[in-house]
């Protein structure tokens, strides 16, 4: 259970700035762009975590039944092998090769390396470096047919959202069930 609570905080954490207004700096575009790559990485390992917790504690649970619903749906199981690819090339992991093949097919008049604003590091941006990586998950059209994209979004943000209801839904069941603790929300 602390295993999945960690798991629905980190979540949590990483889908927060993708909720943020966008103010146009640097820093914003960095933020919410990581937001995604980083919170597509954690999806799928947290459901490597959900399938682990299935085979040997809640199979069968009805609670834990609509995690598993989340998880193994038809729109998770289209995400899942490119959240995978993406978590083990360029968000875990940085995989040069990988790197070097979305730049050969990276077709842009003025790319650019760094943006910044002011005289903060905290407001750079590497924008070549995370197109790279969104081209990853996103396929070539990126980054010039957003509407293409748009969908794939919506629908990582959809997905993370219903495991979040799902997987703090089911903690609380437990949590009642065996008495161990009293939930308060402020």
């Amino acid at each position: 259970m602390l295993a999945l609570g960690r798991a629905v905080n980190a979540l949590h954490f990483v889908h927060t700035p993708l909720l943020k207004d966008d103010d146009g700096s640097p820093r914003a575009a960095r933020d919410r762009y990581n937001s995604l790559l980083f919170t597509c990485a954690l999806f799928a390992e947290a459901t490597l975590l959900v399938e682990k917790i299935e085979k040997n504690y809640f199979k069968g649970h009805p609670a834990f039944q609509r995690v598993l619903d989340v998880i193994c749906g038809a729109e998770a199981k289209a995400l899942r092998k490119k959240l995978f690819t993406l978590r083990n090339t360029l968000v875990f992991h940085f995989d040069a090769d990988q790197v070097q093949d979305q730049v050969k097919t990276l077709e842009l008049q003025n790319p650019i390396l760094v943006t910044g604003l002011g005289t903060e590091k905290l407001n750079t941006h590497h924008d070549l470096a995370d197109l790279v990586a969104l081209r990853s998950f996103f396929g070539q059209d990126f980054p010039g047919n957003l509407p293409k994209i748009r969908p794939a979004l919506q629908s990582v943000s959809k997905l993370v959202v219903a495991f979040l209801v799902a997987a703090e839904d089911f903690m609380v069941v437990i949590f009642n069930e065996r008495g161990w603790a009293q939930i308060t929300f402020l």
